[in-house]
């Protein structure tokens, strides 16, 4: 793209203009007597204005130089910058593939967590349901003891009555033992009273001789009569023991 090669072929075009530039820049031509001179004074006018119009052209190229430089120094520019923005580029797609591939492994992972958290939901319910049924149970069994508490309250009192009876018949018991006690010890004596009255008789009767006459009389009536008071008493005391 050098300027000689650009000029050449503007020189070339320049012929094939002169019929637009010629009315716009041409002078009036003046009609002379001679017709030699006036045919030299066109092709004079027309050469003026032919370089009038390369002038003009070359003003263009140099302005559409400007212009292409302008617009070839940011190609330059890239050209210049395009291996360190290929390996810029190059760096990049390999980030990005990188994180592509992060990304697809983060939603793999996305999707197990996803499939976990279900599973982790559906044990949540599962243990929550078994919480509720837990805690109804741990109601019922929480009314079943405060009703063993009652009971148990009641048989306590039930129980304090009972040892209150039991000491208040186990003193009488002890009252009516000291008094059997007494009883037997008054038949003990009774009976050794009525056998030494019933031995006192024998001897007696030995010494009146009454025993060779009425053999069958053993014992008097009268001892016999009280030994028998005796045991009725201490029946009674014995038979009012055991129905209390």
């Amino acid at each position: 793209m050098s300027l000689p090669p650009q000029q050449g072929g503007g020189a070339a075009a320049a012929p094939a203009l002169p019929a637009s530039a010629a009315p716009e820049k041409a002078e009036p031509i003046i009609v002379r007597p001679n017709g030699m001179l006036d045919s030299v004074g066109q092709k004079n006018e027309l050469i003026r204005v032919r370089f009038a119009n390369m002038i003009d052209r070359l003003e263009e190229l140099r302005s559409l130089k400007k212009d292409f430089a302008l617009l070839n120094e940011p190609v330059n520019d890239l050209i210049r910058h395009y291996p360190q923005l290929q390996s810029r580029l190059m760096e990049t797609e390999a980030v990005l593939k990188q994180e592509t591939e992060t990304a697809q492994s983060l939603r793999r992972e996305l999707g197990d967590l996803g499939s976990v958290h279900a599973r982790t939901v559906d044990d949540l319910n599962a243990a929550v349901s078994q919480l509720r049924k837990a805690e109804s149970k741990i109601r019922e069994q929480d009314s079943f003891i405060e009703d063993l508490r009652l009971n148990v309250k009641d048989k306590e009192a039930i129980v304090a009555d009972l040892e209150n009876q039991l000491a208040i018949e186990t003193e009488r018991a002890r009252n009516i033992t000291e008094e059997n006690q007494a009883l037997r010890l008054e038949a003990q004596e009774a009976d050794q009273t009525v056998a030494r009255a019933e031995r006192e008789l024998i001897e007696t009767r030995e010494r009146n001789g009454l025993l060779d006459h009425n053999p069958s009389i053993v014992r008097p009536q009268e001892p016999t009569h009280d030994t028998s008071i005796t045991e009725k008493r201490f029946g009674c005391c014995e038979h009012n023991l055991s129905g209390e």
